[in-house]
């Protein structure tokens, strides 16, 4: 038996796909962006000597086009704070949350587009 597949019906099923590729990964960047933003604030309550909160409740979940930034917004000292300066090593507060949640995240995406197919 010899199936024929034409270009329409092809096309048809790679739209259909990708359609349904791009809500399962959408939904997936937000969950784990949420997730290393709270792992972002965390790391920081627990490594600043003094606490005001400033820093990280700056930190924010913003959509765009090719997914989800997370950082801080308006604190002009965030890059001193994550990667430091002068005899300051840094809290490295960003890259240890994305760290963290790195494994599980590319997992999520393989299983996305397994259940996508």
């Amino acid at each position: 038996m010899d199936i024929k597949i034409g270009n329409k019906s092809a096309s048809s099923h790679f739209r259909n796909f990708e359609s349904r590729l791009k809500i399962k990964t959408d939904k997936t960047m937000g969950t784990y962006a949420n997730l290393i933003r709270a792992s972002q604030w965390s790391i920081l309550r627990n490594k600043v000597k003094e606490w005001t909160g400033n820093l990280a409740n700056s930190i924010i979940v913003t959509k765009t086009l090719k997914g989800r930034y997370i950082g801080p917004k308006g604190v002009v000292y965030s890059r001193w704070i994550e990667y430091g300066g002068g005899v300051f090593s840094g809290y490295h507060y960003i890259r240890d949350s994305i760290k963290k949640y790195e494994t599980s995240y590319i997992n999520q995406l393989k299983k996305d587009i397994k259940d996508a197919i």
